[in-house]
């Protein structure tokens, strides 16, 4: 009986599963084929990540791989495409953060066939993290800060923290919708100060001087004034400002200043 036909599909079939094979253990992600409630198939580095010896995995049940994550079981278990985050301990026994995708075999077959696959985040979740932690941070130094703190753009507050509200007598939120010119003295006093901190940023990065801030009751109290660009590259970006009230340091000051001419004269 010619088998040729028949021996060429055989080699055929083997080759491809050779070349399956070599792409599946060559990638950095977990793959893995589901059927019914069974894994039948999946790479080197699925097992890796589930911390399953090699050729441990295959004809295991969903129960027994999955068991830790009720959610993703339970997804498994009724064939739905689903993505979810795992949380698993390394050998070396930190924890390492897996991304778990799903899709389902189309058109579905009689039994649910599906394909797994887990990818190592735990570097963007560190990184995540990283910058949550960063972020709690300085929100906790804008907020806690006795120095008020605003963020202009333009003329307009973007943001104020607790600290620049006491100094002002205005609600933080109150802030956002004045001008900045309303907390000048005058119209040529805010002029000035926007002329001055739009050269001094430009000349040298940041802006450093004096200032009379008009309070909500209309008083006039002496701050010192900082500013620096969100970014150097951008002035349009907006511009960081710190205020601290050195009206005291001031008037003593102008008290000193006029004491000694009068003594002088």
């Amino acid at each position: 009986v010619d088998v040729t036909e028949q021996e060429s599909a055989q080699r055929h079939s083997q080759q491809l599963l050779r070349e399956l094979t070599t792409i599946l253990d060559g990638t950095t992600a977990g793959i893995a084929y589901l059927r019914g409630a069974m894994l039948l198939r999946c790479n080197r580095r699925f097992e890796a990540m589930l911390g399953l010896a090699a050729g441990a995995a295959a004809g295991a049940t969903l129960g027994e791989l999955f068991g830790r994550f009720p959610q993703a079981l339970a997804s498994l278990q009724a064939g739905h495409s689903f993505e979810s985050e795992l949380s698993l301990e390394l050998p070396d026994g930190s924890a390492g953060w897996y991304s778990l995708s799903v899709r389902r075999a189309e058109p579905a077959p009689a039994e649910n066939e599906v394909v797994a696959v887990l990818t190592d985040i735990s570097r963007l979740k560190s990184q995540q993290n990283e910058l949550e932690a960063l972020l709690r941070e300085r929100e906790l130094m804008f907020s806690l800060s006795d120095v008020g703190i605003v963020y202009l753009r333009g003329r307009r507050i973007e943001r104020a923290n607790l600290a620049m509200a006491r100094l002002t007598g205005y609600a933080a939120p109150e802030l956002t919708l004045l001008d900045g010119s309303e907390l000048h003295a005058d119209a040529r006093e805010a002029v000035e100060f926007e002329t001055e901190l739009a050269r001094s940023l430009r000349q040298q990065g940041r802006y450093a001087g004096e200032r009379r801030l008009r309070r909500r009751d209309g008083s006039l109290l002496w701050v010192q004034v900082a500013g620096r660009p969100v970014d150097p590259d951008d002035i349009e970006a907006g511009v960081i400002c710190s205020y601290v009230d050195v009206d005291e340091r001031y008037r003593a000051r102008e008290s000193l200043a006029l004491q000694a001419e009068a003594g002088c004269k």
